[in-house]
């Protein structure tokens, strides 16, 4: 596996990113340390009011990655609202598809929007189904709330939206690559739902009730450590600050390739939010009906780190016997697989690199059409 520092431009940087806050960190790393309570004790407790409270929801249940959040949430589905099947966008992450099959819920997958989202149009939505969007790369999944079928968003990508008020909830994974990052895994989620709130709290912890040692049901160990909350709290306070330097960085990549796919170049933003408040660009793509894994391969032979997110559902071999023969369904996201290469983003990324990302996309030399 490359390392970060063999790259000119790596893709991601967690480690800028700790060497800009090393002290406070380690600060935060010391004190847990010094504690001696190192799972669910108070910096978990403190982490979950604070990302309630930025995310403007009342409760929050932090658990062990993002995938526990979307399995949690999913088997209370199951179990307490009758739901049968999931939809899902086939443009995502497999953990988002693979959190549905864990919970025992039947998958249902739909094909995307032309800026990665999931598409509304194609659903057929019956009784006791639920509805999970993705915020693909950090734009905002503006799927209406709905009163008849629940809808759990994956937040994954899209850490500083307030994006709970439209879903029963919001998953979060705070991976170390994310805009909000632990040094490990840590997951969260948030509600308005008192119940889930409850029932989430007794799975993560092995379905242990009152009094300690008392386990009303099977559950298994979905705990997030002290260590990750405290690191995710001293990085929550710098999230707005980090998120407007993605902003900043993905405005200089629009203004080098354009926004419309119509440009002489056939280059252009895969996603786009004229009102920067949209979208949190995790992630940006960089779209080209000229072949990107040819783009792919210029860039990284320039010492510019790429990546390919993500290959379609449709076409993973654990649900090829279910949706191997339906790729006509999945049009756009197959386009999508096929055209989009993901560029250097994040927040201690300086202007001389982005520079570097410009000069080389634009000097690298598309097939003909």
């Amino acid at each position: 596996m490359t390392t970060t520092t063999a790259w000119k431009v790596p893709l991601a940087d967690p480690g800028a990113e700790y060497r800009e806050i090393a002290p406070e960190i380690l600060s935060a790393v010391s004190g847990v340390l010094a504690s001696g309570q190192y799972v669910m004790g108070e910096q978990v407790a403190a982490f979950e009011q604070e990302w309630a409270q930025a995310c403007e929801a009342v409760w929050c249940v932090g658990v062990a990655s993002g995938t526990d959040a979307l399995l949690g949430v999913l088997r209370y589905l199951k179990e307490n609202k009758g739901v049968r099947r999931v939809w899902v966008p086939d443009m995502t992450f497999w953990a988002t598809a693979e959190a549905v099959l864990l919970a025992g819920l039947k998958l249902e997958l739909v094909d995307i929007r032309s800026n990665g989202l999931m598409d509304p149009l194609q659903l057929r939505l019956r009784r006791h189904d639920a509805i999970l969007p993705v915020s693909l790369y950090g734009l905002d999944a503006d799927l209406a709330a709905s009163d008849e079928y629940p809808i759990v968003l994956d937040a994954a990508h899209a850490h500083g939206h307030i994006h709970h008020t439209r879903s029963f909830a919001s998953c979060a994974s705070f991976y170390p690559t994310k805009n909000l990052s632990a040094v490990g895994q840590a997951g969260a989620v948030v509600t308005n739902d008192t119940k889930l709130r409850d029932w989430l709290r007794l799975w993560r912890n092995h379905g242990e009730g009152e009094p300690r040692f008392t386990h009303l049901r099977a559950a298994g160990n979905h705990r997030m450590d002290e260590m990750q909350a405290a690191v995710l709290r001293v990085k929550l306070r710098h999230l707005a600050d980090w998120n407007k330097r993605r902003r900043e960085i993905a405005g200089q990549y629009d203004a080098a390739f354009g926004t419309r796919r119509l440009s002489p170049n056939r280059l252009c933003a895969a996603q786009h939010d004229t009102s920067w408040k949209r979208h949190v660009y995790h992630i940006y793509g960089l779209w080209t009906d000229r072949g990107a894994s040819s783009l792919a391969t210029h860039l990284e032979s320039n010492g510019i780190q790429t990546g390919r997110r993500y290959r379609p559902l449709h076409t993973q071999p654990a649900l090829a016997r279910d949706w191997s023969k339906k790729a006509g369904r999945f049009l756009s996201a197959s386009a999508w697989w096929e055209s989009v290469v993901n560029l250097p983003i994040y927040p201690q990324m300086n202007d001389r690199q982005v520079e570097r990302v410009v000069d080389a996309v634009l000097a690298w030399k598309p097939r003909e059409a």
